[in-house]
């Protein structure tokens, strides 16, 4: 019995030696290795993630610029153009000058009758037309004035008795101024009437003269 009880002790501490070495021959620490395999894996992700470069501080500033940039090019208001501005307030201006002008005071004197001939300085012309034919020039001249007819028959007599005009006629008085003839100098010939129109304070006159 001793013996076979010293061979199953024997037993027993075969095994838990054998036991004992294979805890030895084990790894130490296997967390350590997976720390390990764990860092690798981290490393390879960080070298395939590319880095996204830092933006600067002038690209930004230059961003926020052409952004304001593109801002003020769409709400930009259009300049009015001034050449067709001033040259609209030229056109307006010139007729204001002329003013709301009746149509019987745009004509002017005819440059062809002869220049000593009296018009009043308040004649409004309504109708100041000549010509030349045949080198012969005429005129026709149509004018009104707040003259009295005393006194425009007095001014018109004396001019044309200082012609001594022949193949004379008149009619002067307070309805008619009627005067008529050929200067013999220079052979022009003159035909002026005159007389008030009705309801108006005013003379019209209305004056012919051709050279013969």
């Amino acid at each position: 019995m001793k013996k076979v009880y010293s061979l199953l002790l024997c037993g027993i501490l075969f095994i838990a030696v054998l036991s004992a070495c294979s805890s030895a021959s084990a790894p130490a620490n296997p967390s350590n290795e997976t720390d390990q395999q764990t860092n690798t894996t981290t490393d390879n992700t960080n070298e395939a993630t590319p880095t996204t470069p830092a933006t600067t501080d002038n690209e930004s500033s230059d961003t926020s610029t052409e952004s304001s940039a593109a801002t003020d090019s769409s709400t930009g208001t259009t300049e009015p153009a001034t050449e067709n501005s001033e040259s609209s307030t030229t056109s307006t201006g010139s007729i204001e000058e002329k003013g709301p002008i009746a149509a019987d005071s745009v004509e002017k004197r005819p440059t062809y009758l002869p220049t000593d001939f009296p018009i009043p300085d308040d004649a409004v012309i309504s109708t100041s037309h000549q010509e030349e034919n045949d080198g012969k020039k005429s005129v026709l001249l149509m004018f009104t004035t707040k003259g009295s007819m005393e006194t425009l028959s007095q001014t018109y007599k004396q001019y044309f008795d200082a012609k001594s005009l022949t193949n004379a006629g008149s009619t002067i008085d307070e309805k008619n101024l009627i005067i008529q003839g050929t200067d013999p100098k220079t052979k022009q010939v003159w035909s002026l009437i005159g007389s008030p129109q009705a309801g108006k304070d005013v003379v019209q006159l209305t004056l012919t003269w051709s050279e013969k």
